[in-house]
């Protein structure tokens, strides 16, 4: 019961700090369960990545149906194709390292490595992204590179990829910080979607409890409706010291993660 307990409340707190600062919150819930021991490696990912997918199909539904979806598609149609691509080919990698290893330790020391990594590029970015060239790519082959890269690594790790969405879309494609924190959803949508889709047609779903996964997916969405209310009544300052506090905590939980796992 402690353990179920500790299990929403990461999923709600992490989806209210989500939103606030426009991260999302599927990037904490993993590392976090790893931290706490909360369940295996594999079930942990399994269950990180539909929770991220419920909860971006939850809100890019809500914001269709308030018209207030701000999404180039003919921009992000390569995109979005190439994350669903990169979803599955994430979801394969992850099993047939899983297999190789042998050891859910090593793959989760792996996950948080590579977790790590990406954090402290994101948190370099945010610090000097005034300084640094923006390359713009052009086409619809470097869009959808762009796409399976993201949707790979997003799938391979169980999270839904939110404030790396959010820098490679600022970076490579110009887009504003509202633009791409929405364009970032459907990128989640489709490699989840296609990673969940690949495991079934697989028969490589782990063994997993049918309430611990309704628990978190009830828990993130309602985290992410009190975040993006939070998120309405913040400052801008706030929201940007905020951010690089999400940053910097999921940086700290990688690295608990990797010395645990390999220790």
């Amino acid at each position: 019961m402690i353990s179920y307990a500790l299990l929403i409340a990461v999923c709600f707190l992490a989806c209210v700090l989500g939103p606030t600062c426009g991260i999302g919150g599927g990037v904490i819930i993993k590392p976090a369960i790893d931290a706490l021991g909360l369940m295996g490696v594999n079930a942990a990912s399994f269950l990180s990545g539909i929770t991220v997918l419920a909860m971006a199909a939850f809100t890019v539904a809500r914001r269709v149906r308030a018209n207030t979806l701000q999404v180039d598609m003919h921009t992000m149609l390569s995109i979005c194709l190439g994350s669903a691509c990169g979803g599955a080919l994430g979801k394969a990698l992850f099993t047939a390292v899983s297999h190789q290893l042998d050891n859910p330790a090593l793959m989760g020391g792996a996950q948080a490595g590579l977790l790590l990594a990406l954090t402290a590029l994101s948190i370099f970015y945010t610090l000097e992204k005034d300084r640094l060239p923006h390359p713009r790519l052009g086409g619809m082959p470097a869009r959808a590179a762009l796409g399976v890269l993201s949707g790979a690594v997003w799938s391979f790790l169980g999270i839904g990829g939110g404030p790396f969405n959010l820098v490679l879309l600022v970076f490579f494609l110009d887009m504003d910080t509202l633009a791409a924190s929405q364009a970032s959803l459907l990128i989640i949508a489709f490699s989840q979607t296609a990673g969940l889709v690949s495991m079934l047609a697989a028969g490589t779903i782990p063994g997993f409890s049918p309430a611990d996964l309704a628990g978190m997916i009830a828990a993130a969405i309602a985290g992410s409706l009190g975040g993006m209310a939070l998120s309405g009544v913040i400052e801008d300052a706030a929201r940007n010291r905020l951010y690089l506090f999400a940053l910097a905590l999921i940086a700290l939980i990688c690295a608990h993660n990797l010395v645990s796992f390999l220790g």
